[in-house]
């Protein structure tokens, strides 16, 4: 039997005054995300992401968002718990640099990068209270990354962590590194940059390109990057590295495919300062050791460098690929006393300069020691090679009586003649030179 529930007069008066609001906002929503004309939506972001990096021109209406690449989108959607955005099989193909060959290494590597899914949520609290703050939300190469920063009250945060990342299908990697690299990349990341306060100065601006900006103090970046890459390699035995500088090695070489095993990294930034610590990797291949800093600077990409990476190919390693052999010699303005190759790497991050050098660049102190001989047994996760251990000296023991003072009076020695008889404010002369002062 179908029973009928019946309000209060009270009960139904709050129904209407709480239901009627909550049944507008839901047909409001609901007509507000079907009117959307979402393709016209991607297009135009596919369009801002493909623009050129870098703050767009004054009046051109542009987001400011280009990554430099062509980027297609696949489907785009909105989400209402949480607020936010996603997208969907996302492609990025770098385009090739000016001037440069299109039959290059670099260029051939340079193919498509494909996310198979992104979303952007948007905490409304935080909103509301005026930060700007958004969360990511990543599945690309196989792992993950999740990451949350914007600006808030006191400047700008990144917290980042990044799971199992394969860079076998990141192939974006040879627009920076002039060899392919593989391995397994996991890390955390914890940064925060506060707002540069002149006198009177706004915590904010409004710029004359459109979006909101902030003047960020680099000086005084706080935080820790830290990073871990599994059974690392370098190189494919097909791809050239090319020495600027150098008669012979200027048109490329033929690198090798060298193993890293796992690297390991930590990155600490205080006062302005990104300092590398126990950026490390040993296996039967070679030992590598990255030491140095980086000046922050505004904008970054005239950061400063300040690092020195040293390499040491094993003797299985040089008798494997001739290639290595060549390279120590071409190298011998770098050969250092442990047999390792040092380069210096200067200028700044948009235009590094790497140089053969036996010593670190002014300001860099070596810290984690020489670097010892690889072998086949040698363990992946490398630490900082310690100084040798100072062995103690050995406990001199002595016959007694030199240091052990006598349980009973010694003998009274012969009286010396009068005139070198001490007075009795003299100290005694005739003690044994292991006792004086007993």
């Amino acid at each position: 039997m179908l029973r009928v529930f019946r309000l209060k007069k009270g009960q139904a008066r709050a129904l209407r005054i709480v239901g009627y609001p909550i049944f507008a906002f839901s047909v409001f929503l609901a007509s507000f995300y079907f009117s959307l004309p979402m393709d016209r939506i991607k297009e135009r972001l596919q369009r801002e992401l493909s623009q050129d990096s870098g703050p767009p021109l004054p009046g051109s209406g542009a987001w400011g968002i280009g990554t430099g690449m062509d980027v297609t989108i696949g489907d785009i959607g909105l989400g209402l718990l949480p607020v936010g955005a996603s997208a969907s099989d996302v492609t990025l193909r770098p385009r090739p640099a000016a001037g440069a060959s299109t039959d290059s290494d670099a260029q051939k590597r340079s193919k498509a990068t494909f996310v198979d899914s992104l979303r952007v949520r948007a905490p409304v609290l935080a909103l509301l209270f005026g930060d700007r703050v958004l969360g990511v939300d990543v599945q690309a190469l196989g792992g993950t990354v999740t990451a949350d920063g914007g600006l808030i009250s006191d400047g700008a945060i990144l917290k980042a962590e990044l799971d199992k990342l394969t860079l076998a299908r990141a192939p974006i990697l040879a627009q920076f590194v002039p060899l392919p690299v593989l391995g397994v990349l996991s890390g955390t990341a914890d940064i925060k940059v506060p707002i540069r306060r002149a006198e009177k100065e706004t915590v904010s601006r409004r710029s004359a390109s459109g979006p909101l900006a902030v003047a960020l103090d680099y000086s005084k970046t706080a935080g820790l990057i830290e990073v871990h890459i599994e059974q690392g390699v370098l190189g494919d035995g097909k791809a050239k590295l090319a020495v600027p500088g150098d008669p012979f090695l200027s048109q490329g070489l033929t690198f090798p495919k060298l193993a890293l095993g796992n690297v390991t990294g930590r990155v600490v930034f205080d006062r302005g300062r990104a300092t590398l610590s126990d950026v490390r990797s040993q296996s039967a291949d070679a030992e590598i050791a990255l030491e140095g800093y980086v000046e922050l600077r505004d904008p970054l990409p005239l950061s400063e460098l300040r690092l020195y990476l040293r390499f040491r190919p094993s003797p299985a390693l040089i008798k494997r690929e001739p290639t290595m052999e060549i390279l120590s010699n071409a190298m011998a303005a770098g050969k250092r006393s442990d047999g390792s190759l040092g380069f210096s790497v200067t200028g700044t991050m948009a235009t590094p300069r790497s140089r053969p050098s036996r010593e670190p660049p002014d300001g860099v102190s070596i810290r984690s020691g020489s670097l010892g001989a690889v072998s086949k047994d040698a363990s992946p996760p490398i630490q900082p090679t310690a100084a040798p251990p100072i062995a103690a000296p050995a406990p001199q023991v002595a016959a007694p009586p030199s240091f052990v003072l006598p349980s009973a009076p010694a003998p009274a020695a012969p009286s010396p003649p009068a005139s070198a008889e001490p007075g009795p404010s003299d100290p005694p002369t005739n003690y044994p030179s292991n006792q004086r002062g007993f």
